[in-house]
């Protein structure tokens, strides 16, 4: 997947996870609708329900070097 997409499945699972906690958290058939009304796309049930189940990642940046660097 290109670096845009990975981008965009954040935006929409970071969507999700602030509407399904909180003080009024949405199920997961009001989050569908959602992400549909938000984003314009459908995301499968499952799909969604393994992604907020999972924790969430700290993403830090890592710098790559290259092999003859790491000497």
């Amino acid at each position: 997947s290109s670096a845009a997409s990975d981008v965009y499945k954040r935006q929409v699972l970071a969507f999700a996870r602030q509407r399904h906690s909180g003080r009024h958290p949405l199920g997961i058939s009001a989050l569908l609708d959602e992400i549909e009304k938000h984003f314009g796309i459908r995301v499968h049930r499952r799909t969604l329900e393994r992604a907020l189940r999972q924790p969430e990642k700290k993403i830090m940046p890592v710098a790559k070097k290259k092999p003859e660097e790491l000497l």
